[in-house]
């Protein structure tokens, strides 16, 4: 019998109530990733784990950040990096984003693989190299595959089309070096104003969320050409929240109950799927910890409930602990030690690496921590690194990147799922579609002046109507300019309004626009019979404007997403997507399986 359906069933809401958590727990099986390896692979990671020494074996524990471009040799950032893999000893790295002057920097493919292959060659123990690649290697990187978000994937509602994703995505973070991917989020957003997972799940109910994780799990895992680690985030449920945990702790309100009919079955789904790693969130969950402590560091949630209750026995990750949701309440060195205190593996992006390590060293020093606990998460982490055939391939060639980066099979498969996502809430008088030989306008909102997006939607509407105009007003817009361009819009045959303004920095219940775009779109909105309102990056945003003529829902903004919708306004192909979230006003309330 599955996990899903017998730990969340009834019976398992009594045990749980009766204190059966407190009995022995049965012997935890790690993933099958994790625990068909070959004799040698056995072998090997015995081999490295005797050759270590506490300390050593402390590092193997971290996974420290890196942007994905390759530091001048000889620079402060280079030797630092360095100094961590080859005298340290981490266990691992996570490529980032840098942020410049407002805008996302990505690096290019073969400059991050070049330098991967460096710091390879200065560990003694390969690294685990780790991405959030949660819409695939170009959230952060140039040149892959553009894929659009999770929800996209909620819309298009064929989970054969999440499993190829992954399995796409797994074969392009090979071929960069990279090997651990620290996606799904398996987080149902059952809070239209969540700040931070919002796009990022695959919809609002536990079945359709679970089916699409279980897919995404087995295409990176599974795949026969180049199987990869996935990880299922962020335990046990990051979706029912309006704060964002990079910059407080949110709590989760929920009751047990709530929890195991929502949130908790799509990552009862990735165990059964086999998931590698699970990641615990930086959240307060009363219904699990009544002590209120974060999930990352909480034995109850992660020992009690993610490693006892679901027999979890592959590796726990902490969220970047980095982030201010745990440096608000912890030293970076206690939040270590208590994370591994709590039943974690892996310290992700911890402030300061090496007095992680000393504080870890002292714990075991003092006897808060036993050795034998560091050695099973070392052993859980080696085996990975043995499993994926480190100790015979942890260097890349570069040269092979371009066989799979953004290949013409993946370009597809983002396509189709771009397309397929295109959800029309709302059409008024059949205003859709336009007509190409008439002389539509578009206005593009968003929020910075660096802002890219857009552009791949300005081009595409241009394209197919050659007599348009086009507008892109950002808040840097001054109030004069915004009253000519509302006077320039009246001779426009129609409006169409992309709306690229993400729900960050509003209140609940607030209209999720800068004031003087809510404007705007609010005077087109009363003068123009033909307003279409294209919602890139907030599907809610369209209950907002209730006498826009036509509403449309891309879920997503990446450069896919927005050819895509600009060739469905213009009739180009049927929009067939189903919201997988409830928009008020516009789609009825998802029905849950569960």
């Amino acid at each position: 019998m599955s996990i899903l359906r017998s730990c969340l069933g009834v019976f398992c809401l009594l045990c749980f109530s009766s204190g059966l958590a407190a009995q022995q727990a049965p012997p935890l099986e790690a993933p099958p990733i994790l625990r068909n390896l070959s004799a040698d692979q056995e072998a090997q990671a015995e081999r490295w784990f005797v050759g270590l020494t506490l300390r050593q074996k402390i590092a193997q524990l971290l996974v420290i950040s890196f942007y994905g471009y390759f530091p001048e040799i000889g620079s402060e950032e280079e030797l630092r990096l360095r100094t961590l893999v080859e005298e340290d000893g981490v266990g691992g790295m996570i490529v980032l984003n840098r942020v410049l002057e407002g805008a996302v920097r990505r690096a290019h493919p073969y400059e991050m693989a070049a330098f991967l292959n460096r710091m390879q060659r200065f560990a003694a123990v390969p690294l685990l190299v780790a991405g959030d690649f949660e819409r695939g290697p170009s959230m952060r990187l140039d040149g892959m595959t553009l894929f659009p978000h999770a929800m996209a994937f909620g819309a298009a509602g064929d989970p054969e089309l999440t499993r190829r994703f992954g399995e796409i995505t797994a074969c392009e973070s090979r071929a960069l070096g990279v090997h651990w991917i620290l996606a799904p989020s398996a987080d149902v957003n059952s809070e239209p104003g969540n700040p931070v997972i919002h796009l990022r799940s695959f919809g609002e109910t536990a079945s359709d969320v679970s089916r699409h994780v279980a897919a995404f799990v087995r295409g990176v895992q599974e795949n026969a050409a180049c199987p990869l680690l996935a990880t299922a985030k962020h335990f046990p449920g990051h979706g029912d929240t309006s704060v964002d945990s990079h910059y407080s702790m949110p709590t989760i309100h929920r009751s047990l109950e709530s929890l195991e009919a929502v949130d908790i079955p799509p990552f009862a789904a990735a165990i059964d799927a086999g998931v590698a790693s699970v990641m615990p969130g930086h959240l307060s969950v009363p219904a699990l910890d009544e002590s209120g402590d974060p999930a990352t560091v909480s034995k109850p949630i992660v020992t009690g409930y993610l490693r006892d209750r679901l027999h979890f026995g592959g590796i726990v990750t902490t969220d970047g602990l980095d982030m201010a949701g745990l440096t608000k309440l912890y030293e970076p060195g206690e939040a270590s030690v208590r994370a591994l205190e709590a039943g974690a593996d892996v310290l992700m992006i911890p402030p300061s690496p090496k007095a992680t390590i000393d504080a870890v060293e002292a714990a075991v020093a003092s006897g808060r921590l036993s050795e034998a606990r560091i050695d099973q998460s070392v052993r859980r982490i080696l085996r990975a690194k043995a499993r994926l055939d480190l100790f015979r391939k942890k260097q890349v060639r570069i040269e092979e990147i371009a066989t799979v980066a953004s290949s013409a099979s993946g370009n597809a498969l983002a396509l189709e799922v771009a397309r397929k996502a295109i959800t029309l809430l709302r059409n008024r008088h059949h205003v859709l579609p336009l007509s190409a030989e008439a002389s539509p306008c578009a206005v593009i909102l968003n929020r910075g002046r660096f802002s890219n997006d857009g552009r791949a939607f300005a081009r595409a509407f241009r394209r197919l109507a050659p007599k348009s105009r086009a507008w892109f007003v950002d808040e840097t817009w001054s109030s004069a300019a915004m009253g000519q361009l509302s006077r320039d819009l009246t001779g426009c045959q129609s409006v169409s309004v992309a709306s690229f303004v993400n729900i960050s920095g509003f209140a609940a219940g607030e209209l999720p626009l800068p004031p003087s775009q809510a404007d705007l779109v609010k005077s087109i909105e009363r003068s123009s019979e033909k307003l279409v309102l294209i919602a890139f990056t907030n599907p809610y945003l369209a209950s907002y404007f209730p006498d826009a003529s036509a509403a449309v829902v891309p879920f997503s903004n990446v450069p896919t997403s927005e050819q895509a919708a600009a060739e469905a306004i213009f009739g180009e192909f049927p929009m067939t997507g189903r919201s997988p979230v409830t928009i008020p006003g516009l789609t009825e309330a998802a029905v849950d399986g569960f």
